[in-house]
């Protein structure tokens, strides 16, 4: 998909907005995007390479991966899905349900076969097919991880990010998908509690303080980079 800085840019900046931290973030988005629309495919598929060697070494194979597809920039878990598929597991990815007003994230399980579409409310590439609420489908998976292999589920949360701070505070491109999501995980518990991991370039790793995090904001238990796992109070 051809996706600039830009149009990214764009689409974040049509959320509601205002407030001076806003304002603060956006120039923090405005130079990360740059330094993002900087990096060659080769780099990119390089560091997916390694994204995937360091997760999978770490996740179960009999886990949920629930992933993204990438914008262009993003670190790319396309090869670790693949892989964690192929050795058994299984993954959902994102679409995106209702725009800027319903702010949900529909999931839909996916493999590198999958027919795909551009979403109406992102400049992002989303899976066709069923989408159902992220409570759902950690149910599905433990019902058939009870079934299938005896042992007690997993998932993991792997949330995009253009950065992270040390301390685990993510900044994400504006449209508070995540945010809303981790809220509603918190609010009402479901059945399998899935590990949230930020995914980031490893020089995405920021100090404490690098930008301005709020209350309602996603905080990362781990952050994966190319690099490796970073456990947030290690």
């Amino acid at each position: 998909m051809n996706t600039s800085a830009d149009d990214t840019h764009e689409w974040s900046a049509r959320r509601p907005s205002g407030s001076a931290a806003d304002s603060a973030k956006s120039q923090v988005r405005r130079r990360l995007r740059a330094r993002r629309a900087q990096l060659t495919p080769e780099v990119c598929a390089e560091r997916a390479g390694s994204l995937a060697q360091h997760a999978l070494a770490d996740v179960p194979t009999s886990a949920l991966l629930v992933g993204y597809l990438p914008m262009p920039g993003e670190p790319d878990l396309r090869p670790m899905l693949t892989q964690h598929l192929h050795r058994g597991g299984a993954v959902l990815v994102p679409r995106i349900l209702g725009g800027a007003e319903r702010r949900e994230l529909g999931w839909v399980h996916w493999h590198p076969e999958a027919a795909l579409q551009t979403s109406a409310y992102a400049p992002v590439q989303e899976p066709v097919g069923e989408a159902r609420d992220l409570h759902a489908r950690l149910q599905e998976h433990a019902d058939r991880s009870g079934r299938q292999h005896g042992e007690e589920p997993t998932a993991v949360l792997l949330v995009p990010a253009l950065a992270v701070d040390s301390g685990g505070a993510r900044l994400g491109q504006g449209g508070g998908y995540y945010d809303r999501l981790a809220a509603a995980l918190v609010a009402a518990p479901p059945v399998i509690t899935p590990a949230l991991w930020a995914v980031v370039h490893a020089e995405e790793v920021l100090t404490a303080g690098a930008f301005s995090a709020e209350a309602h904001d996603l905080r990362a238990e781990r952050i994966l980079t190319e690099d490796g796992i970073e456990s947030i109070g290690a």
